[in-house]
């Protein structure tokens, strides 16, 4: 044991891994006049950003230095998704004539920006995913239609609603399952109807609707879905009927059947899911600001408690080695980051951040880089320094009891695995 607690230090020495460090958060100044909603990762360093004034944000350089596109034929941006080959398609309301659309499109990653007509009279388009293989679709509002593209957004067909959902229902959040699987989650506004999770295996092409795993009271939505891997999927929901609790839903199966995580701690909304691998899994509340952290991949959950008086926890990131970072909003101002070193065991708080009432979305870049959105318009950034995990060979070692072959690998649970030999 000395032995190895020896090799261990040593290599840490060799290999200058410092984890002590915290990233600190730079404020880049208020770059929009409304909130910052959504930010996508295009790669290469290039980051899109939308907000709640239709304007498209555009950085070059991992969201060190931001570009205001205008207003781009929206009133709102909702969403955003990287389609591949530089095409990058974004989605929203648009309540103005003049404005006939609601999906927009890039093929320069996001430096320019066109758009088709509105489709399908569509007034809002909540959510866009890509499928991979030009294959991306749209969830819309008040027709509960699935619009679906072959060709990068350029043209679109309606895949029409997916089962009787009443009078005025939306698709909130799409979710990529892979291997052709697509799940879709309503909200229902109309009484008597269900908030059926829907499920695609052709790519899109037709859906099922799956039913409704547990009983969530009248006007339920389906806030947020998540693709955990291998096969699994869950579901958080926004029940809006007193009485009821917000269950996680779990699907072992690509979404085929799903089963009723079961909620005692009365939570009305699960708003984000965020993997952070080995089957660790965290997500974040609405009203309650409860964080609930998994360690079998959603099977079953621990309430972390309510953070630091916050009531949303907008979105969680997971930039690697163990550290999370959390967006949240509280009913009156004081919208705080969130930090956590140890895979969302516990966590810190780094504060309101530069005044503002809320966190809307936060985006890891990679390279120890990540980008926060907040509800003033403003972009906050913030670098901390990546553990080095570089791969070690060390030969014999020669003790009292012999040579020992040693291997070192990555050091650390930073890098991936322990010492070992």
């Amino acid at each position: 044991m000395t032995k190895s607690i020896y090799i261990l230090i040593s290599i840490l020495a060799i290999v200058g891994v410092g984890w002590g460090q915290g990233e600190v958060w730079v404020d880049l100044g208020q770059i929009a006049t409304d909130a910052i909603y959504t930010i996508e990762d295009v790669g290469g360093g290039i980051v899109i950003a939308g907000d709640g004034d239709g304007h498209i944000f555009r950085s070059i350089d991992y969201g060190a230095n931001w570009t205001d596109l205008g207003a781009q034929h929206l009133d709102v941006v909702f969403s955003i998704t990287n389609a591949g080959s530089g095409i990058v398609v974004a989605s929203g309301k648009n309540w103005i004539t003049f404005y006939d659309t609601t999906i927009i499109r890039s093929t320069d990653y996001g430096a320019t920006w066109g758009y088709a007509v509105r489709p399908y009279g569509q007034s809002i388009v909540y959510s866009v995913e890509s499928l991979g293989d030009s294959i991306v679709l749209a969830g819309t509002y008040s027709s509960g239609f699935i619009l679906r593209s072959i060709d990068y957004g350029v043209t679109w067909d309606s895949i029409g609603r997916p089962y009787n959902m009443g009078a005025q229902p939306e698709i909130r959040s799409l979710c990529n399952v892979g291997n052709g699987v697509a799940l879709a989650g309503p909200y229902v506004t109309a009484t008597g109807y269900d908030a059926y999770i829907c499920r695609s295996v052709d790519y899109g092409v037709t859906w099922d609707s799956i039913g409704r795993p547990y009983n969530m009271g009248a006007q339920p939505e389906i806030r947020s879905l998540c693709n955990v891997g291998n096969g699994v999927a869950l579901a958080g929901p926004y029940v809006t009927a007193t009485g009821y609790d917000a269950y996680i839903c779990r699907s072992v199966d690509y979404g085929v059947t799903w089963d009723s995580i079961g909620n005692s701690l009365g939570l009305l909304a699960v708003m984000s899911f965020e993997t952070l691998g080995n089957g660790v899994v965290l997500a974040g509340s609405a009203n309650s600001g409860v964080i609930l952290r998994s360690t079998d991949s959603g099977s079953t959950w621990s309430s972390l408690g309510q953070q630091y008086s916050q009531n949303f926890i907008y979105s969680i990131a997971n930039m690697g080695g163990g550290i999370v970072v959390a967006g949240t909003s509280r009913t009156v101002s004081n919208g705080q980051i969130l930090r956590s070193t140890d895979y969302g065991v516990t966590w810190d708080s780094l504060g309101q951040q530069f005044g503002q009432t809320s966190i809307r979305s936060v985006k890891y870049l990679g390279n120890g880089i990540a980008v926060a959105g907040t509800s003033g318009g403003r972009i906050l950034r913030s670098v901390y320094s990546v553990p080095q995990c570089d791969t070690l060979t060390i030969g014999i070692l020669n003790d009292a009891c012999g040579g020992v072959p040693i291997t070192v690998g990555t050091v650390d649970d930073h890098c991936g695995t322990f010492l070992t030999y």
